[in-house]
């Protein structure tokens, strides 16, 4: 039963991709769409096989059951289970400020009650078969790696083969980002940010800042520290799009920031943000996990920021094994990551100035950076860090083999166009 509704749905959501020419909007072969959405659905269910047989409490296995539960007790009741899905946000009332950290459990649940009613909905329709569910949430996050490969090519359409690779084809990316926790919808919003951003810059269309509203706000939903890495990045890329030195704009902007935080913390504490970002150290340092490490504890002193900052560094770039458990995985993860941090150096050899003219990848790299510094900085695990850290390693891949003159970039762009564009077709 469950392989035949993977099987019905997979060829509900083929014959909706090409009822709706989303292989010819993206530019895509139509074999080449399908392709990568059964890989992403693959890596999805491994993701979930692992997670449930792995650990014993696994987040996927109580989403599920929970949802169930839910779908048993209010079976007589639709209409109220609807109206629960819809509007029942929890108490929100004296809870606004996510700065202040007596509303960080309020907002960190946000994102795991906005996951309980997704996957209430894909228990629903997958007649309550664990196994069926990642063909929703796949298609979902499959929807936003689309639109930031499109808004990359429309960028630098001569690096579309290469593009895929970096969207669609990392390892962090076909397992990490595909399953069911936040990191997908985090990509997926990203995605729909940057493209409604892109559109509006080229066309200034007001339904454009819609999508990237309801993109921002969806972020706060999901994860919403994030939000106060993302809206100073996307300040600085509206102020920088008049200006012919992006980069100086970011720099002398995150300078000011940086002034800002100072002040707020000895005269503004109402508005500081170290007390939220020692509340999250806090929460990680509480759990734990198989794959545990020691990390430093931040005080409310900024400069501890940068005290721990090479420890922070260490972990996140090159996620060393710390035990011996699960070590075939960790020393998995560590390969990928010098491999990654090798590329990374390597494509940045090459990298022409001309770059950082396009405001965009100032922003992406603005962004991605910070979060990668943030996730150091809290995360004293590494299954939950690379996690994190999927999504914002798939955007700084992607800008760097956007632009770099790296000859292996130029390589696997040789090699790869002629095989899904064999008649030379330009997006």
């Amino acid at each position: 039963m469950p392989i035949i509704l993977i099987v019905f749905y997979v060829a509900l959501l083929l014959m909706l991709f090409t009822r709706y020419r989303w292989a010819q909007r993206i530019g895509l072969p139509t074999w080449v769409l399908f392709s990568l959405y059964g890989l992403n659905l693959l890596g999805s269910e491994l993701n979930l096989w692992y997670h449930v047989h792995d650990y014993a409490n696994s987040d996927a296995a109580f989403y599920f059951e929970e949802a169930r539960k839910t779908i048993h007790t209010m079976a007589n009741q639709p209409l109220q289970l609807l109206a629960d899905m819809l509007f029942n946000w929890g108490d929100w009332q004296g809870r606004l400020n996510f700065l202040d950290p007596a509303n960080t459990p309020y907002w960190s649940n946000l994102g795991s009650l906005f996951n309980g009613k997704f996957m209430l909905l894909a228990t629903f329709l997958s007649n309550e078969h664990l196994m069926v569910t990642p063909v929703f949430y796949t298609a979902a996050f499959f929807a936003g790696q689309l639109l930031l490969y499109k808004t990359l090519c429309e960028i630098q359409p001569a690096r579309k083969g290469v593009l895929l690779v970096a969207v669609f084809l990392l390892p962090s990316v076909l397992f990490w980002c595909q399953g069911i926790h936040k990191d997908g919808w985090m990509m997926m919003a990203f995605g729909i940010l940057l493209y409604g951003m892109h559109r509006w810059v080229i066309t200034k269309q007001w339904r454009y800042i819609g999508i990237v509203l309801a993109a921002l706000v969806f972020s706060l939903l999901v994860r919403y520290f994030y939000i106060l890495l993302l809206l100073p990045a996307l300040l600085l890329w509206v102020v920088a799009l008049g200006a012919t030195r992006p980069l100086r704009v970011f720099g002398i902007g995150y300078a000011i920031f940086f002034l800002l935080l100072l002040v707020c913390s000895y005269w503004l504490p109402f508005l500081n943000p170290m007390p939220l970002l020692l509340s999250k150290q806090s929460a990680f340092l509480a759990l734990q996990g198989r794959t545990s490490f020691e990390l430093p504890a931040l005080t409310h002193s900024v400069w501890s920021l940068f005290q721990l900052l090479p420890h922070a560094l260490w972990h996140v770039l090159i996620t060393p094994p710390v035990n011996t458990q699960s070590l075939l995985a960790q020393v998995l993860v560590c390969a990928e990551s010098v491999a990654i941090l090798c590329c990374w150096i390597g494509m940045c050899w090459r990298l022409p100035t001309s770059v950082w003219q396009q405001a965009m990848y100032v922003f992406i790299m603005a962004y991605a950076i910070s979060a990668y510094l943030l996730i150091g900085l809290t995360i004293p695990n590494t299954g939950a860090l690379v996690r994190y850290r999927s999504e914002y390693l798939l955007a700084i891949t992607a800008v760097l083999v956007s632009v770099s003159r790296s000859p292996l970039v130029a390589i696997i762009e040789e090699k790869i166009s002629p095989i899904i564009w064999p008649s030379a077709t330009r997006i």
